[in-house]
């Protein structure tokens, strides 16, 4: 979804939000392939920046696909400890 992070919130950026995996599909490629749709989709548009709470747990997941996290681990009520990832999603062509 298009919403700013609240660290910048002057930035046109995309927010994965929800994101979640059912135990039995984990390590299967499907929140990898996920991730991959909403880059492509991102940078088809333009680009732009994409981030994310991300769950301490899930921290490696979002790193391997090119997120770095960002500001102080916080206690979310209720799902525990998170903290703020991004990647600056590029739009297709020469680099």
């Amino acid at each position: 979804m298009r919403q700013s992070p609240p660290w910048r919130a002057e930035l046109d950026a995309w927010r994965l939000r929800g994101m979640a995996t059912a135990p039995e599909w984990r390590g299967l490629g499907v929140g990898r392939a996920l991730v991959g749709a909403v880059s492509d989709h991102i940078a088809a548009g333009g680009g732009g920046l994409l981030w994310c709470n991300a769950r301490l747990a899930a921290v490696g997941f979002y790193e391997r696909a090119g997120m770095v996290t960002t500001g102080e681990v916080w206690q979310e009520p209720l799902i525990g400890p998170h903290i703020a990832m991004f990647v600056q999603i590029l739009p297709p062509g020469p680099r």
